[in-house]
């Protein structure tokens, strides 16, 4: 464990001496040994019992911990404008997070199971409609072939249409209106995440 005065010390000594980018990439560097060692303890041993907001919380906190690993490796080797890339899904994560924690359990896991289950049934539409279509290109035909095709993109079909419903009916409920997920500046505003940026002092 790290002497929480050595790293004052440290941090103060980079302060002091006006290094800003060591500050900062030290200051993260140090965080990043904290969330290691949160992120080991939460999602050691987990039991999937169900898409729940426990579950999902724990798959983002162990994403985001490899991701912010993944920045300052970046940023030590100089590439900074690559890390960038990595951050953006960070963030609104963080954001996706707060709002899941700020809902009811019971609300949260129907969101998440739903929010889940749409996004599989798209998937599969997509791909049903994809890989049917190279066969063809390519000369290539399965038994059952159109009939059993139909069939199976018409209960696809459905079951989009089935969780998207249920979606909206939930989003009538919680208050981000008729449509079958929040946005992310609905998200942002809700849990108090959005920045206020001080007004400019140049006319250019």
């Amino acid at each position: 464990m790290v002497d929480n005065s050595e790293v004052i010390e440290e941090l103060t000594e980079l302060s002091d001496a006006g290094d800003a980018d060591r500050l900062l990439e030290t200051g993260s560097r140090r965080l990043l040994a904290i969330f290691d060692t949160f992120t080991l303890r939460i999602c050691e041993r987990v039991v999937f019992r169900g898409v729940s907001k426990d579950l999902v919380l724990r798959c983002i906190a162990r994403k985001n911990q490899e991701a912010l690993e993944r920045i300052l490796s970046l940023v030590s080797a100089g590439h900074a404008y690559v890390a960038m890339a990595v951050l953006r899904p960070m963030c609104e994560e963080l954001i996706f997070a707060r709002y899941i924690r700020s809902l009811p359990a019971d609300s949260a896991d129907k969101y998440l199971l739903n929010k889940a289950l749409l996004e599989l049934f798209q998937g599969l539409q997509a791909q049903a409609g994809f890989f049917p279509e190279i066969r063809r290109e390519l000369g290539i035909e399965t038994d059952g072939g159109t009939s059993q095709e139909g069939a199976r993109r018409e209960d696809l079909r459905l079951g989009v249409l089935s969780h998207k419903e249920k979606l909206k009916e939930l989003g009538g409920k919680l208050g981000w209106g008729n449509k079958p997920c929040p946005d992310i500046k609905y998200m942002a505003r809700i849990t108090r995440s959005l920045l206020t940026c001080p007004p400019k002092t140049s006319p250019f």
